[in-house]
This record gives structure tokens, C-alpha cells and sequence, in this order.
């Protein structure tokens, strides 16, 4: 099954060199979970912050 459309997130100016093949989130803590095509998988913590937009933190 293909997604119709993809939406990006990443930490740094330049998007990583790895494709993102999997994602996973869970309430508590608010986090989002990413796996890429080299084996690598990235936790992102999600906190809102004061403008009621959600800030990444990528953490590994």
C-alpha cells in the first residue's frame, strides 16, 4: 500500500542521507519513532511549546 502523500521531519537544515521506510508514534511520552533504510532508527521526544506548535528533539 503507497501513501498518497508524505510529509518530512528532521533536526537539521539538510534532510538525513537515509530514506525513512518506517514510522511509528505513541502518546505517552508524546514521541515519534523513525526507521531508515540504513538500519537506523531515530526517536523524536515531541514537547509543545509555548506557541501551540510541537518542537523535535531528535534523540538517538
Amino acid at each position: 500500500m503507497k501513501c498518497e502523500s508524505v510529509a518530512c521531519v528532521w533536526s537539521h537544515a539538510t534532510p538525513p542521507l537515509q530514506r525513512i521506510t518506517a514510522v511509528a508514534s505513541i502518546s505517552d511520552p508524546p514521541s515519534l519513532f523513525t526507521g531508515g533504510s540504513n538500519g537506523s532508527i531515530i526517536w523524536w521526544k515531541l514537547s509543545p511549546s509555548n506557541d501551540d506548535h510541537q518542537q523535535q528533539q531528535q534523540v538517538r
